[in-house]
Protein backbone atom coordinates (compact mmCIF):
# COMPACT_ATOMS: atom_id res chain seq x y z
CA UNK A 1 0.00 0.00 0.00
CA UNK A 2 1.11 3.55 -1.06
CA UNK A 3 1.74 6.56 1.85
CA UNK A 4 -1.19 8.24 -0.47
CA UNK A 5 -3.60 4.96 -0.16
CA UNK A 6 -2.79 4.87 3.57
CA UNK A 7 -3.86 8.70 3.98
CA UNK A 8 -6.79 8.04 1.87
CA UNK A 9 -8.05 4.84 4.12
CA UNK A 10 -7.27 6.83 7.03
CA UNK A 11 -9.36 10.13 5.96
CA UNK A 12 -11.98 7.41 4.95
CA UNK A 13 -11.90 6.01 8.67
CA UNK A 14 -12.49 9.86 9.66
CA UNK A 15 -15.34 10.41 7.71
CA UNK A 16 -16.59 7.06 8.61
CA UNK A 17 -16.67 7.72 12.30
CA UNK A 18 -17.28 11.70 11.89
CA UNK A 19 -20.83 10.54 9.94
CA UNK A 20 -21.73 7.14 11.94
CA UNK A 21 -24.19 9.02 13.95
CA UNK A 22 -26.14 10.56 11.14
CA UNK A 23 -28.34 7.43 10.03
CA UNK A 24 -27.87 3.87 11.90
CA UNK A 25 -26.99 1.39 9.40
CA UNK A 26 -29.44 -1.13 8.32
CA UNK A 27 -32.29 0.52 10.61
CA UNK A 28 -30.99 0.25 13.99
CA UNK A 29 -30.21 2.51 16.86
CA UNK A 30 -26.50 2.78 16.54
CA UNK A 31 -25.02 1.97 20.38
CA UNK A 32 -20.78 2.44 21.14
CA UNK A 33 -21.08 -0.97 22.20
CA UNK A 34 -23.71 -3.71 21.29
CA UNK A 35 -23.35 -6.62 23.88
CA UNK A 36 -25.07 -8.21 21.26
CA UNK A 37 -21.91 -9.00 19.51
CA UNK A 38 -20.22 -10.10 22.64
CA UNK A 39 -20.11 -14.07 23.85
CA UNK A 40 -20.61 -13.40 27.22
CA UNK A 41 -20.08 -17.29 27.82
CA UNK A 42 -16.48 -17.10 26.89
CA UNK A 43 -14.00 -15.88 30.01
CA UNK A 44 -12.40 -12.37 28.55
CA UNK A 45 -9.19 -13.61 30.47
CA UNK A 46 -8.92 -17.15 28.69
CA UNK A 47 -9.87 -16.04 24.91
CA UNK A 48 -10.50 -12.00 24.80
CA UNK A 49 -10.94 -12.72 20.50
CA UNK A 50 -14.12 -14.63 21.30
CA UNK A 51 -15.44 -12.68 23.76
CA UNK A 52 -15.02 -9.75 22.37
CA UNK A 53 -16.32 -11.02 18.67
CA UNK A 54 -17.69 -14.28 19.20
CA UNK A 55 -21.92 -13.30 19.55
CA UNK A 56 -20.84 -10.89 16.02
CA UNK A 57 -19.75 -13.91 14.50
CA UNK A 58 -22.45 -16.03 15.51
CA UNK A 59 -25.09 -13.71 14.33
CA UNK A 60 -23.86 -12.11 11.07
CA UNK A 61 -23.08 -13.75 7.65
CA UNK A 62 -21.25 -12.16 4.76
CA UNK A 63 -23.44 -11.15 2.29
CA UNK A 64 -23.90 -13.13 -1.51
CA UNK A 65 -22.29 -10.33 -3.20
CA UNK A 66 -19.35 -9.76 -0.61
CA UNK A 67 -15.62 -11.50 -0.31
CA UNK A 68 -15.91 -10.56 3.38
CA UNK A 69 -17.86 -8.58 5.38
CA UNK A 70 -17.27 -6.58 8.77
CA UNK A 71 -18.27 -2.63 10.86
CA UNK A 72 -17.07 -0.62 8.01
CA UNK A 73 -18.54 -2.36 5.58
CA UNK A 74 -21.69 -1.99 7.45
CA UNK A 75 -20.90 1.75 7.34
CA UNK A 76 -19.83 1.31 3.96
CA UNK A 77 -23.70 0.07 2.63
CA UNK A 78 -25.17 2.59 5.11
CA UNK A 79 -22.98 5.30 2.93
CA UNK A 80 -24.05 3.93 -0.52
CA UNK A 81 -27.71 4.11 0.44
CA UNK A 82 -26.69 8.48 1.22
CA UNK A 83 -24.94 7.72 -2.22
CA UNK A 84 -27.85 6.53 -4.12
CA UNK A 85 -30.78 8.94 -3.13
CA UNK A 86 -28.54 11.49 -4.00
CA UNK A 87 -27.63 9.95 -7.32
CA UNK A 88 -31.12 8.82 -8.32
CA UNK A 89 -32.13 12.52 -7.54
CA UNK A 90 -29.44 14.39 -9.35
CA UNK A 91 -29.86 11.51 -11.96
CA UNK A 92 -33.81 11.99 -12.63
CA UNK A 93 -33.50 16.06 -12.43
CA UNK A 94 -30.24 15.90 -14.86
CA UNK A 95 -32.29 14.07 -17.20
CA UNK A 96 -35.80 16.48 -17.34
CA UNK A 97 -33.51 19.36 -17.21
CA UNK A 98 -33.66 20.94 -13.81
CA UNK A 99 -30.10 21.25 -13.35
CA UNK A 100 -28.08 23.69 -14.70
CA UNK A 101 -25.69 21.84 -17.83
CA UNK A 102 -21.80 21.49 -16.15
CA UNK A 103 -23.01 21.62 -12.44
CA UNK A 104 -21.87 19.35 -10.54
CA UNK A 105 -25.13 17.52 -9.69
CA UNK A 106 -25.96 17.46 -12.79
CA UNK A 107 -22.49 15.66 -14.50
CA UNK A 108 -22.82 13.11 -11.30
CA UNK A 109 -26.39 13.07 -12.25
CA UNK A 110 -25.84 12.35 -16.08
CA UNK A 111 -22.99 10.33 -15.60
CA UNK A 112 -24.98 8.06 -13.06
CA UNK A 113 -28.06 7.45 -14.99
CA UNK A 114 -25.93 6.71 -18.67
CA UNK A 115 -24.68 3.70 -16.45
CA UNK A 116 -27.56 2.54 -15.07
CA UNK A 117 -29.13 2.67 -18.64
CA UNK A 118 -28.41 -1.13 -19.28
CA UNK A 119 -31.25 -1.03 -22.22
CA UNK A 120 -29.09 1.58 -24.18
CA UNK A 121 -25.51 0.02 -23.04
CA UNK A 122 -26.36 -3.82 -24.07
CA UNK A 123 -27.77 -2.26 -27.38
CA UNK A 124 -24.11 0.01 -28.37
CA UNK A 125 -22.30 -4.13 -27.17
CA UNK A 126 -18.91 -3.18 -28.57
CA UNK A 127 -19.41 0.35 -30.08
CA UNK A 128 -17.84 2.14 -27.13
CA UNK A 129 -14.16 0.06 -27.07
CA UNK A 130 -14.11 0.94 -31.37
CA UNK A 131 -11.85 3.65 -31.32
CA UNK A 132 -9.54 2.26 -29.04
CA UNK A 133 -9.63 -1.00 -31.15
CA UNK A 134 -9.49 0.60 -34.81
CA UNK A 135 -5.92 2.47 -33.03
CA UNK A 136 -4.57 -1.05 -32.48
CA UNK A 137 -5.38 -2.46 -35.79
CA UNK A 138 -3.67 0.56 -37.96
CA UNK A 139 -0.44 -1.14 -35.93
CA UNK A 140 1.66 -2.19 -38.29
CA UNK A 141 5.30 -2.30 -37.22
CA UNK A 142 7.28 -1.98 -34.50
CA UNK A 143 7.82 2.30 -34.42
CA UNK A 144 3.57 2.09 -34.72
CA UNK A 145 3.52 -0.41 -31.70
CA UNK A 146 5.71 2.30 -29.68
CA UNK A 147 3.54 5.25 -30.68
CA UNK A 148 0.32 3.04 -30.28
CA UNK A 149 1.40 2.24 -27.03
CA UNK A 150 2.00 5.34 -25.97
CA UNK A 151 -1.29 7.26 -27.13
CA UNK A 152 -2.98 4.22 -25.81
CA UNK A 153 -1.70 4.44 -22.44
CA UNK A 154 -3.17 7.54 -22.17
CA UNK A 155 -6.32 6.89 -23.08
CA UNK A 156 -6.93 3.56 -21.36
CA UNK A 157 -3.67 2.48 -19.43
CA UNK A 158 -3.04 -0.76 -22.20
CA UNK A 159 0.35 -0.77 -21.74
CA UNK A 160 2.33 -3.55 -20.65
CA UNK A 161 3.34 -1.29 -17.31
CA UNK A 162 2.89 1.49 -15.53
CA UNK A 163 3.70 4.34 -16.05
CA UNK A 164 2.88 8.34 -14.49
CA UNK A 165 4.79 11.25 -11.88
CA UNK A 166 5.50 10.93 -8.58
CA UNK A 167 7.43 12.93 -5.88
CA UNK A 168 11.45 11.49 -6.05
CA UNK A 169 11.53 9.32 -3.05
CA UNK A 170 14.57 10.83 -2.31
CA UNK A 171 13.81 14.71 -3.20
CA UNK A 172 11.11 15.95 -1.87
CA UNK A 173 11.18 18.85 -4.04
CA UNK A 174 11.09 17.09 -7.04
CA UNK A 175 8.21 15.39 -9.08
CA UNK A 176 9.59 12.87 -11.39
CA UNK A 177 8.47 10.36 -14.80
CA UNK A 178 8.13 6.78 -12.85
CA UNK A 179 7.76 3.43 -14.14
CA UNK A 180 6.82 -0.05 -12.95
CA UNK A 181 6.14 -3.52 -13.39
CA UNK A 182 2.37 -4.74 -15.04
CA UNK A 183 0.61 -5.99 -17.86
CA UNK A 184 -0.14 -8.85 -15.53
CA UNK A 185 -4.45 -9.76 -15.66
CA UNK A 186 -4.05 -12.17 -12.50
CA UNK A 187 -3.52 -10.62 -9.14
CA UNK A 188 0.22 -11.76 -8.91
CA UNK A 189 3.10 -13.16 -10.49
CA UNK A 190 2.68 -16.62 -8.55
CA UNK A 191 -0.47 -17.27 -10.39
CA UNK A 192 1.45 -17.89 -13.69
CA UNK A 193 4.36 -19.46 -12.35
CA UNK A 194 3.47 -21.60 -9.56
CA UNK A 195 3.18 -25.21 -10.72
CA UNK A 196 0.43 -27.12 -7.69
CA UNK A 197 -2.87 -27.94 -9.04
CA UNK A 198 -4.49 -25.18 -7.70
CA UNK A 199 -2.64 -22.30 -9.67
CA UNK A 200 -2.60 -24.45 -13.09
CA UNK A 201 -6.45 -24.57 -12.83
CA UNK A 202 -6.49 -20.94 -12.80
CA UNK A 203 -4.70 -20.80 -15.72
CA UNK A 204 -6.94 -23.00 -17.60
CA UNK A 205 -10.05 -21.20 -16.35
CA UNK A 206 -7.96 -17.89 -17.13
CA UNK A 207 -7.70 -19.12 -20.58
CA UNK A 208 -11.69 -20.12 -20.55
CA UNK A 209 -12.39 -16.91 -19.71
CA UNK A 210 -10.03 -14.88 -22.47
CA UNK A 211 -11.79 -17.10 -25.08
CA UNK A 212 -15.08 -16.32 -24.05
CA UNK A 213 -14.59 -12.86 -23.88
CA UNK A 214 -12.87 -12.81 -27.47
CA UNK A 215 -16.27 -14.46 -28.80
CA UNK A 216 -18.13 -11.78 -27.28
CA UNK A 217 -15.58 -9.34 -29.18
CA UNK A 218 -17.16 -11.49 -32.30
CA UNK A 219 -13.86 -13.86 -33.04
CA UNK A 220 -14.53 -17.21 -33.91
CA UNK A 221 -13.95 -19.95 -31.63
CA UNK A 222 -11.18 -21.39 -32.89
CA UNK A 223 -9.80 -18.17 -33.42
CA UNK A 224 -10.78 -16.66 -29.70
CA UNK A 225 -8.92 -20.01 -28.10
CA UNK A 226 -5.73 -19.23 -29.92
CA UNK A 227 -5.84 -15.80 -28.92
CA UNK A 228 -6.70 -16.53 -25.41
CA UNK A 229 -3.18 -19.13 -25.38
CA UNK A 230 -0.99 -16.14 -26.86
CA UNK A 231 -2.27 -13.48 -24.09
CA UNK A 232 -1.63 -16.38 -21.76
CA UNK A 233 2.19 -16.23 -23.13
CA UNK A 234 2.99 -13.06 -23.01
CA UNK A 235 1.75 -12.24 -19.63
CA UNK A 236 3.96 -15.46 -18.59
CA UNK A 237 7.05 -13.71 -19.99
CA UNK A 238 5.89 -10.47 -17.79
CA UNK A 239 5.31 -12.79 -14.90
CA UNK A 240 8.80 -14.20 -14.85
CA UNK A 241 10.64 -10.73 -15.20
CA UNK A 242 8.20 -9.89 -12.47
CA UNK A 243 9.24 -9.55 -8.58
CA UNK A 244 6.99 -11.09 -6.25
CA UNK A 245 4.87 -8.73 -3.86
CA UNK A 246 7.43 -9.70 -0.96
CA UNK A 247 10.10 -8.12 -3.45
CA UNK A 248 8.39 -4.93 -4.15
CA UNK A 249 7.62 -3.73 -0.41
CA UNK A 250 11.28 -3.12 -0.21
CA UNK A 251 11.48 0.60 -1.06
CA UNK A 252 15.28 1.02 -1.72
CA UNK A 253 15.29 -2.08 -4.36
CA UNK A 254 12.49 -0.59 -6.17
CA UNK A 255 14.12 3.06 -6.61
CA UNK A 256 15.96 3.39 -9.83
CA UNK A 257 16.21 6.49 -10.63
CA UNK A 258 17.81 7.54 -14.23
CA UNK A 259 17.77 9.80 -17.54
CA UNK A 260 16.26 9.34 -20.69
CA UNK A 261 19.45 8.11 -22.09
CA UNK A 262 20.57 5.74 -19.53
CA UNK A 263 16.47 4.15 -20.04
CA UNK A 264 17.37 4.23 -23.92
CA UNK A 265 20.31 2.44 -23.24
CA UNK A 266 18.28 -0.26 -20.63
CA UNK A 267 16.00 -1.03 -23.51
CA UNK A 268 17.82 -0.17 -26.97
CA UNK A 269 14.56 -2.17 -28.90
CA UNK A 270 11.96 0.34 -27.58
CA UNK A 271 12.15 4.06 -28.58
CA UNK A 272 10.95 5.83 -25.15
CA UNK A 273 10.60 9.35 -26.80
CA UNK A 274 8.09 8.28 -29.51
CA UNK A 275 5.95 6.76 -26.74
CA UNK A 276 6.27 9.65 -23.75
CA UNK A 277 5.66 12.34 -27.42
CA UNK A 278 2.44 9.74 -28.15
CA UNK A 279 1.38 10.24 -24.44
CA UNK A 280 1.37 14.03 -24.51
CA UNK A 281 3.85 14.02 -21.83
CA UNK A 282 6.06 16.96 -21.31
CA UNK A 283 9.92 16.59 -21.89
CA UNK A 284 11.39 13.83 -19.34
CA UNK A 285 14.21 14.34 -17.89
CA UNK A 286 14.67 11.94 -14.32
CA UNK A 287 12.76 8.57 -14.66
CA UNK A 288 12.26 6.09 -11.20
CA UNK A 289 12.58 2.87 -13.14
CA UNK A 290 10.99 0.33 -10.55
CA UNK A 291 12.30 -2.74 -11.78
CA UNK A 292 14.75 -2.69 -14.46
CA UNK A 293 15.15 -6.01 -15.12
CA UNK A 294 11.57 -5.87 -15.76
CA UNK A 295 11.83 -3.71 -18.54
CA UNK A 296 15.19 -5.15 -19.91
CA UNK A 297 12.76 -8.10 -20.27
CA UNK A 298 10.20 -6.37 -21.70
CA UNK A 299 12.76 -4.74 -24.21
CA UNK A 300 13.43 -8.58 -25.29
CA UNK A 301 10.03 -9.33 -26.45
CA UNK A 302 9.57 -5.91 -28.06
CA UNK A 303 12.41 -7.54 -30.45
CA UNK A 304 10.86 -11.08 -30.43
CA UNK A 305 7.31 -11.40 -29.94
CA UNK A 306 5.67 -10.71 -33.41
CA UNK A 307 3.35 -6.88 -33.78
CA UNK A 308 0.27 -9.34 -34.61
CA UNK A 309 1.11 -10.77 -31.24
CA UNK A 310 1.23 -7.87 -29.36
CA UNK A 311 -2.40 -6.32 -31.15
CA UNK A 312 -4.17 -9.45 -29.64
CA UNK A 313 -2.40 -8.59 -25.74
CA UNK A 314 -3.66 -5.02 -26.24
CA UNK A 315 -7.07 -6.41 -27.70
CA UNK A 316 -7.43 -8.13 -24.31
CA UNK A 317 -6.10 -5.37 -21.76
CA UNK A 318 -9.10 -3.13 -23.81
CA UNK A 319 -11.77 -5.74 -23.21
CA UNK A 320 -10.44 -6.67 -19.74
CA UNK A 321 -9.99 -3.46 -18.46
CA UNK A 322 -13.49 -2.21 -19.63
CA UNK A 323 -15.85 -4.91 -19.34
CA UNK A 324 -17.53 -3.64 -16.33
CA UNK A 325 -18.71 -0.87 -18.23
CA UNK A 326 -19.83 -3.00 -20.95
CA UNK A 327 -22.98 -4.94 -22.22
CA UNK A 328 -24.39 -7.55 -19.57
CA UNK A 329 -22.40 -10.57 -21.50
CA UNK A 330 -19.31 -8.98 -20.88
CA UNK A 331 -20.39 -7.88 -17.48
CA UNK A 332 -21.61 -11.80 -16.58
CA UNK A 333 -18.23 -13.22 -17.79
CA UNK A 334 -15.93 -10.73 -16.32
CA UNK A 335 -17.90 -11.29 -12.45
CA UNK A 336 -17.78 -14.93 -13.41
CA UNK A 337 -14.13 -14.94 -13.51
CA UNK A 338 -13.48 -13.01 -11.02
CA UNK A 339 -15.77 -15.33 -8.66
CA UNK A 340 -12.39 -17.84 -8.62
CA UNK A 341 -10.72 -15.10 -6.17
CA UNK A 342 -13.14 -13.23 -4.48
CA UNK A 343 -15.80 -15.99 -3.79
CA UNK A 344 -18.67 -13.85 -4.14
CA UNK A 345 -21.68 -15.41 -4.53
CA UNK A 346 -23.99 -12.72 -7.14
CA UNK A 347 -22.69 -9.40 -8.43
CA UNK A 348 -23.04 -6.31 -6.46
CA UNK A 349 -26.76 -4.96 -7.55
CA UNK A 350 -26.47 -2.61 -10.66
CA UNK A 351 -26.90 0.40 -8.65
CA UNK A 352 -24.14 -0.29 -6.12
CA UNK A 353 -21.49 -0.65 -9.16
CA UNK A 354 -22.75 2.60 -10.62
CA UNK A 355 -22.39 4.31 -7.49
CA UNK A 356 -18.75 3.10 -6.97
CA UNK A 357 -17.93 4.05 -10.89
CA UNK A 358 -18.99 7.19 -10.50
CA UNK A 359 -17.24 7.85 -7.07
CA UNK A 360 -14.15 6.63 -8.81
CA UNK A 361 -14.45 8.56 -11.87
CA UNK A 362 -16.37 11.80 -10.24
CA UNK A 363 -15.57 11.23 -6.64
CA UNK A 364 -14.54 15.33 -5.94
CA UNK A 365 -18.09 16.28 -7.76
CA UNK A 366 -20.43 13.62 -5.87
CA UNK A 367 -18.23 14.24 -2.54
CA UNK A 368 -19.75 17.41 -3.07
CA UNK A 369 -23.35 16.96 -3.16
CA UNK A 370 -22.38 14.30 -0.26
CA UNK A 371 -21.48 17.08 1.90
CA UNK A 372 -24.28 19.13 1.22
CA UNK A 373 -26.57 16.06 1.93
CA UNK A 374 -24.69 14.21 4.67
CA UNK A 375 -21.91 16.55 6.64
CA UNK A 376 -23.43 18.54 8.52
CA UNK A 377 -21.45 21.20 10.53
CA UNK A 378 -21.43 18.75 13.49
CA UNK A 379 -20.11 16.00 11.61
CA UNK A 380 -17.19 18.20 10.36
CA UNK A 381 -16.37 19.44 14.16
CA UNK A 382 -16.27 15.77 15.16
CA UNK A 383 -13.98 14.87 12.11
CA UNK A 384 -11.63 18.16 12.53
CA UNK A 385 -11.40 16.93 16.09
CA UNK A 386 -10.39 13.84 15.18
CA UNK A 387 -8.00 14.70 12.69
CA UNK A 388 -6.19 17.56 15.33
CA UNK A 389 -6.09 14.39 17.76
CA UNK A 390 -3.94 12.14 15.34
CA UNK A 391 -2.17 15.77 14.50
CA UNK A 392 -1.22 15.54 18.31
CA UNK A 393 -0.58 11.82 18.77
CA UNK A 394 1.81 11.65 16.03
CA UNK A 395 3.66 14.97 16.53
CA UNK A 396 4.24 13.50 20.07
CA UNK A 397 5.42 10.13 18.69
CA UNK A 398 7.85 11.79 15.90
CA UNK A 399 9.18 13.82 18.89
CA UNK A 400 10.31 10.74 20.53
CA UNK A 401 11.84 8.99 17.44
CA UNK A 402 15.91 8.71 18.07
CA UNK A 403 16.43 7.64 14.39
CA UNK A 404 15.08 10.47 12.78
CA UNK A 405 16.68 13.85 12.34
CA UNK A 406 15.31 17.03 13.09
CA UNK A 407 15.15 18.42 9.53
CA UNK A 408 12.94 15.18 8.67
CA UNK A 409 10.81 15.69 11.84
CA UNK A 410 9.75 19.23 10.55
Amino acid sequence: MTITSRLSAALAVVLALATAGLAPARGQTPRPLDRANLDTTCAPCTDFYQFANGGWLKHDTIPSAYPSWGAFYAVQDHNWDVLHAILDRDASEATSGKLAAGSAAWKVGTYFAACMDTVAIDRQGIAPLQPVLDRIAAIKTPADLERALGSLEHTAGLAPWSDGSVQDAKDATAVIASLSQGGLSLPTRDYYVKTDDASKKIREEFVTHMTRMFQLMGDAPDTAAAEARTVLAIETRLALASKSPVELRDPNANYHKMTLAQLDSLTPHFNWDAFFIAQGAPRVSAIDVGQPEFFGAVDSMFSTVPVADWKVFLHWRAVHATAFALGSPFVAENFKFNQLFTGARENLPRWKRCSNSTDQRLGELLGQEYVKEAFSPAAKARAVKIVDNLVDALHDRIEQLTWMSDTTKQ
